[in-house]
């Protein structure tokens, strides 16, 4: 399947590239080390909600093992951090994924050399596209309850599916309120939400970085443009 290299008008909203890792140092003392490297780049920094937990609940809670503690931003993305895990997503419309991928290596080749990033636990790239109206009318999928309509009401469902080396947890919902990062503007409609993750030991991180993003976001488009039936693609005008 040739797959665009984009579509008008894109349905991306939001888009995040994660990294669960193994602090080097101390876990109190991460947000301080890259902090220091990026703040030429992103001037404001920003205290996270979970930081008013007491800090025992959120070291012993596995529902917080992984959330991030602090948010710096630029006029193009932010970038959460925290002991163990840091994201990049953006703020503004998507810049498509040669400019994404790009920004995010040179935010890596900042932080590589630090010595605060060891062991790469996860891996993970999550798109979210809106779209407006009933997005399963225009899907592949088909989804049936014996002896019961099923269109035009709200429906919700999670799938894992494997691709290679990864996993692509495939979220769809309808009649959903979506609020844009960064972006007061409510939304209402319906989602598309993938996020490719690989889960393992990844010791050389930032050497293999470029080919796994790639490769993760390749998974991840693929599934996406599975999707959608051929006539619902013409409409959303494809370039390839």
């Amino acid at each position: 399947m040739q797959l665009p290299r984009r579509i008008n008008p894109d349905p991306i909203v939001d888009s995040t590239v994660e990294i669960r890792f193994d602090s080097l140092i101390d876990r109190n003392a991460v947000f301080g080390v890259l902090y220091y490297a990026l703040r030429d780049d992103f001037p404001t920094v920003e205290p996270l909600p979970i930081l008013q937990m007491p800090e025992v609940i959120r070291e012993s809670d596995p529902l917080f093992a992984h959330r991030p503690q602090y948010r710096l931003l630029n006029d193009k993305y932010q970038i959460q951090i925290g002991s163990n895990v840091l994201t990049i997503g953006i703020l503004s419309a998507y810049p498509g994924w040669a400019v994404f991928s790009s920004d995010i290596q040179a935010i890596y080749e900042k932080l590589s050399p630090l010595g605060v990033i060891g062991t790469i636990r996860r891996l993970g790239i999550r798109y979210i596209s809106f779209f407006e109206g009933n997005i399963f009318d225009n899907l592949r999928l088909q989804l049936t309850v014996p002896g019961y309509e099923t269109g035009g009401f709200s429906t919700t469902c999670r799938f894992e599916l494997p691709s290679g080396l990864f996993i692509n947890t495939l979220s769809l919902a309808n009649n959903t309120t979506l609020q844009r990062v960064n972006n007061e503007k409510l939304l209402t409609g319906s989602i598309i939400d993938i996020d490719t993750s690989l889960v393992g030991d990844i010791t050389d991180f930032f050497d293999q970085m470029p080919d796994l993003i790639d490769q993760a976001h390749t998974a991840e488009k693929k599934l996406f443009y599975s999707l959608l039936t051929d006539s619902f693609l013409v409409t959303l005008n494809p370039e390839y």
